[in-house]
């Protein structure tokens, strides 16, 4: 499959009142169902988005509230949409913005959406990886795309039919074929990240760390399977407007294996702490836990359990590499990683108190206790 004569494909583009799926709505709508590798069936429509249209997009669009006013809503039309979605491909340029939108508009309803997707961004770049910009504008200007207004859904949706029809042609069936497939087989991945990326993500216990293309991070979290853990950011239905703009805005993917879950969540604790990233929600600062001790009163925390230091290890299944961590009354001591070629610092000292990190070590040592071992220093 892939070929566009094997193909029924719904291509879709939306105009919205904002970026946010859960926030903002529709306020038009496009989309060409195609067969056979011919147009079947056209729809376009505005919407009433049942909320004020800001005053930037309709300078962007040229669609303005008194458009709207009268409209159909989406809950009028999502039946016409169901006959022209029905068993296709949902193809979009930036997919996971429209199926975002769409699939909210579907939930607001009470009913599921869900279909397999292309995006023509993600395509435009296997086929034209000596490209480094493939934004719609570009493709339009590249390509000659007829495209009467820019940011109107019809306008941009026929100019995505066009531009696959020349992508096969330039490219070959069999190119572009293997493309559609590749894509198919993929979650939905942010237009600006490189797959090969998620190919050195490690099945193992670790930390990761969005960025986006200007480096900022955005999202620090942690996992038993790192690789498993950022897909499913990318294979979901972006119920969350939050999690959907992080996700959209990420163009790299750093990750770090630890040996096990102690070790990835004090390495993810302290790196939301140093690197602050925009969509983590931010720990205690030392001036909150002052508050919150105060007011939880002292005895609210655990009496330290033993006379002195303790150590805690986790390793790989030879014991040949590890980490090793000197807890003391419920501070990191220190935090050491070792292998084979000797040993290194993991993690910074604690200076003072954390509550953060008090409660991963005692959650930690509730459920591990037997395998603390006292310190002894050399």
């Amino acid at each position: 499959m892939g070929d566009l004569a094997d193909l029924k494909l719904a291509i879709i583009d939306v105009e919205t009142t904002g970026p946010s799926a859960t926030g903002d709505r529709i306020i038009e709508i496009a989309i060409q169902r195609i067969e056979e590798g011919k147009i079947v069936r056209t729809f376009s429509s505005l919407v009433d988005p049942q909320q004020r249209i800001p005053s930037y997009i309709e300078s962007l669009t040229g669609i303005t509230n008194e458009d709207v006013a009268g409209a159909p809503t989406f809950r009028s039309i999502h039946e016409q949409m169901d006959s022209l979605l029905n068993g296709c491909i949902f193809v979009a340029h930036n997919v996971r913005f429209d199926y975002g939108f769409i699939s909210n508009e579907y939930s607001r309803l009470g009913f599921s959406f869900s279909a397999p997707c292309v995006c023509t961004v993600r395509l435009s770049r296997r086929l034209y990886p000596q490209y480094r910009r493939h934004s719609l504008s570009d493709l339009i200007e590249r390509f000659q795309l007829p495209c009467a207004q820019r940011h109107r859904a019809l306008d941009d949706a026929q100019a995505l039919w066009v531009f696959l029809q020349i992508a096969q042609q330039q490219c070959g069936a069999d190119r572009f074929k293997k493309a559609i497939g590749a894509l198919l087989k993929t979650p939905m991945l942010p237009p600006h990240l490189d797959a090969s990326d998620l190919q050195r993500l490690p099945d193992a216990h670790g930390v990761y760390i969005f960025y986006d293309a200007v480096g900022q991070p955005l999202y620090v979290g942690k996992s038993r399977s790192v690789r498993a853990r950022v897909l499913s950011h990318f294979s979901s239905d972006y119920a969350s407007s939050r999690k959907m703009r992080f996700c959209q805005a990420t163009a790299r993917i750093e990750s770090h294996a630890t040996y096990g879950e102690l070790g990835a969540l004090l390495l993810e604790s302290q790196l939301i702490k140093t690197l602050a990233p925009l969509y983590n929600r931010q720990l205690r600062s030392q001036r909150q836990l002052a508050i919150v001790r105060q007011l939880s009163g002292a005895r609210r925390l655990r009496i330290w359990p033993y006379p002195s230091a303790v150590v805690l290890e986790e390793a790989d299944l030879q014991h040949r590499a590890g980490h090793v961590f000197v807890i003391d009354n419920w501070r990191l001591v220190k935090a050491l990683r070792y292998d084979e070629e000797g040993m290194a610092e993991f993690l910074p000292p604690q200076a003072g108190f954390d509550y953060d990190i008090y409660k991963i070590l005692l959650a930690h040592l509730l459920r591990n206790g037997r395998s603390v071992k006292p310190f002894r220093p050399c």
